[in-house]
């Protein structure tokens, strides 16, 4: 997201971050997506450090990964419009499934899926900014 925000002049106002949660802060990202994001994406993802959502978070939009995430993110309460990044990005019900423990084709379909969803995101939020539409 931050390398299309970077390339899209309407988005340059927004930003972004990552947070889990069951992420354990300070954690780095697992070997097979640093080697996905590195070749497939030219994104260099080690200094990556992971953070755990927390209720003090303050965000206009909020997007969960999946239905799990999305209660979980719930239950947390962190202020902002909380979406199912596969509702937001116009593929209604539409999960990521977490690539964890699996090999490095499963990371590099989760890859692929999570761009396709935020390149639809990002779609969405320009044409929002377009209309003078929040992001909800």
């Amino acid at each position: 997201m931050r390398r299309l925000i970077g390339e899209r002049p309407g988005l340059q106002h927004i930003e972004v971050f990552s947070a889990g949660t069951i992420a354990s802060d300070g954690n780095s990202p697992l070997s097979q997506t640093v080697a996905v994001m590195r070749t497939d994406f030219a994104i260099d993802l080690t200094g990556h450090r992971a953070r755990r959502l927390r209720a003090d978070l303050r965000a206009d939009l909020v997007l969960a990964m999946d239905r799990q995430v999305s209660k979980e993110a719930r239950d947390i309460g962190p202020a902002g419009d909380l979406h199912l990044i596969g509702d937001y990005a116009g593929a209604p019900g539409e999960e990521v499934d977490d690539p964890y423990g699996g090999s490095l084709d499963d990371h590099r379909r989760c890859a692929d899926q999570v761009k396709r969803l935020v390149e639809a995101v990002a779609s969405r939020l320009e044409r929002g900014r377009e209309g003078g539409e929040p992001p909800s």
